[in-house]
């Protein structure tokens, strides 16, 4: 027999404190605020609403703020470009909930669009037309220049934070491997997908953030490090020479693009130079047996060049500084006796095949 007042549940605890930990715990709390902030810009938001979102975006603005003035490196605050990008929608759904109570109900009172807005204009226009009038202009020109440079801005930090963690990403693989997380494969393939970020999108990130000021300015300069890996292979540099190919594709036709702005491209192609590049940079795959033959001395020589290299880092350097000051800037900047000699050879080779092959390519027309 039970007693007449107890009560048995069962199934979901929809208690407050359940609910606010299961938004915490997954991502359901930043997928409810972002479709909190898309219902702002299309209905209208009660006046009391209005006015606690405003007291929760100057909040926040305060808190990202200090945020980012007390971090002592860029990877503590990683989610940053999320959180600009989120912030700058909030702002704008604020600005047209409030402009959509002003136009609707300012003829109701000063208090008519909350008391928030009341208050900051009180403060500002102290009564006077004519203040308000000019403050409300530098305002609209503010927010402009936000909104349409914002996704420039957000670009070039998302840019920056991706650089700053590809070291951080190389560690965490070194260090998952020794504590035995992940096997050499995935270890592998993960490095692989490390090194076309720094290669390829990591490159592509910062002239993505680049582009904006160099077509408003009109002149600038892009220069991208490729390799005269960029130009040919060699056995088991398949992965670091397809990003390099990409990097090389997309420079080629961004200098296309950018020279009616004024703005030079140039492709750096090194050969070997005294870097870390083949030092404590690199990061050598378990031998397979069957590629031995093939893949086995570019291996040893790649182990045994360091700091043997005939490249001068920086004579290297002033070379690129030269290409970018010269009045006709080459697309393309070989460096190097090796490269150039390898790159030479390597378009020998090519033109051979095309004049060797070039009637069956003529051939593929169709008759008539």
């Amino acid at each position: 027999m039970s007693d007449i007042g107890t009560t048995a549940t069962s199934g979901f605890d929809f208690s407050p404190a359940k609910i606010v930990e299961f938004i915490r715990k997954s991502d359901l709390g930043l997928a409810i605020g972002i479709m909190a902030i898309l219902v702002v810009l299309i209905l209208p938001l009660p006046t009391l609403l209005l006015d606690v979102a405003l007291a929760f975006s100057l909040s926040f603005s305060i808190l990202i703020l200090m945020t980012a003035v007390f971090i002592r490196k860029p990877l503590e605050f990683s989610s940053f470009p999320t959180v600009l990008l989120i912030t700058t929608m909030l702002r704008l759904a604020l600005n047209l909930a409030s402009t959509r109570l002003i136009l609707g109900h300012g003829n109701e009172g000063t208090a008519a669009s909350g008391y928030v807005i009341q208050a900051f204009g009180k403060l500002i226009m102290q009564g006077n037309f004519v203040i308000g009038l000019i403050v409300f202009a530098i305002l609209i020109i503010v927010n402009f220049v936000v909104i349409t440079k914002g996704s420039g801005r957000i670009a070039e930090v998302a840019a920056r934070f991706s650089l700053d963690a590809m070291p951080g990403k190389q560690m965490a693989i070194d260090a998952d491997l020794s504590a035995g997380l992940i096997d050499e494969k995935e270890a592998k393939l993960r490095r692989k997908t490390i090194e076309a970020e720094s290669n390829f999108f990591g490159a592509m990130a910062v002239t993505r953030a680049a582009l904006p000021l160099f077509r408003a300015q009109r002149f600038g300069a892009i220069v991208n490090i490729s390799s005269m890996g960029g130009q040919m292979s060699f056995p088991g540099f398949s992965a670091y020479s397809a990003s390099k190919f990409a990097l090389e594709g997309a420079s080629e036709a961004l200098a296309q693009e950018m020279a009616p702005f004024g703005v030079k491209v140039l492709i750096v192609e090194p050969g070997a130079f005294r870097t870390e590049l083949v030092g404590s940079a690199m990061r050598e795959m378990p031998q397979i047996a069957a590629y031995a033959d093939v893949v086995g001395p570019t291996r040893a020589f790649a182990h045994d060049m360091h700091q043997t290299q005939a490249g001068d880092p920086a004579k290297a350097a002033a070379a690129i500084e030269a290409a970018i000051e010269a009045k006709d800037t080459p697309l393309r900047l070989v460096l190097g006796s090796d490269a150039v000699d390898a790159i030479r050879a390597h378009a020998q080779r090519l033109l051979a095949e095309l004049a060797g092959w070039e009637e069956t390519a003529r051939a593929t027309a169709f008759d008539g």
